[in-house]
């Protein structure tokens, strides 16, 4: 890979790399069109992690340097673990709650992509709690005219 888009958990802190931080990231949770969840939503203003206690979770899990390491976005105590599933990658989440009461809290980006579908829908989640992405590359690539357009690209 001449180039990679991370969060900033993942961003390799070495002199041989090259870091851009691209943009800041929110939450918003998805869930089926008919959720109970969204009348709390339209009374509220908002969701937090109370509101989706009672509701199966999924949780995401991204890989680290050392290990997957689960995103606690959705849970009230950091170290509590209460997911119903958890998947390494968002693009799976889509189906495990068309069809359910199961929720997820994913990037607002990838949610405006996936919520597409007739049966999913989405809202702000927890706006406090967002993450940066970075682009890293070796700088052996720095000259590579590809990995300059790419970063150009990218930037926009």
């Amino acid at each position: 890979i001449s180039a990679c888009l991370v969060g900033s958990e993942m961003c390799i802190r070495d002199r041989d790399y090259i870091v851009k931080k691209l943009f800041d990231e929110t939450y918003s949770l998805v869930m089926r069109k008919d959720h109970p969840l969204l009348d709390v939503f339209k009374k509220k203003g908002d969701i937090g992690a109370v509101d989706t206690k009672g509701y199966r979770q999924i949780e995401f899990a991204y890989p680290t340097q050392e290990r997957l390491r689960f995103d606690p976005v959705m849970r009230i105590d950091k170290n509590q673990r209460e997911s119903s599933f958890s998947v390494p990658f968002f693009t799976s989440m889509p189906l495990l709650i068309g069809t359910s009461d199961a929720v997820a809290a994913i990037p607002t980006r990838l949610a405006e992509l996936i919520t597409r579908s007739d049966d999913i829908t989405t809202v702000p989640y927890r706006p406090d709690s967002g993450f940066p992405y970075h682009l890293i590359w070796h700088e052996r690539a720095r000259h590579n005219p590809a990995t300059r357009w790419f970063v150009e690209q990218m930037a926009m």
